[in-house]
């Protein structure tokens, strides 16, 4: 979450995601989606864990999910 939502760090990593050879964005679309949309609930329990995170909503878990399919789908 904090590479992807990061201002200097995210478009960089999304760039680098979206020029990424076609099986790695298969298989990081895939987990990625499962992070964000089929196990949403478990992956933000598991983010607040993080002591920093606890501030972390599940709109930020599905923004973070958009962000990454948008790079991995292009």
């Amino acid at each position: 979450m904090r590479i992807t939502l990061d201002r200097n760090c995210g478009p960089t990593s999304r760039d680098q995601l979206e020029a990424a050879d076609p099986q790695l964005r298969a298989d990081a679309l895939q987990r990625s989606r499962q992070w964000s949309d089929r196990y949403e609930a478990r992956t933000l329990k598991k983010i607040r864990a993080v002591p920093d995170a606890q501030d972390v909503e599940i709109e930020d878990v599905k923004l973070v999910g958009e962000l990454l399919a948008g790079a991995l789908e292009s």
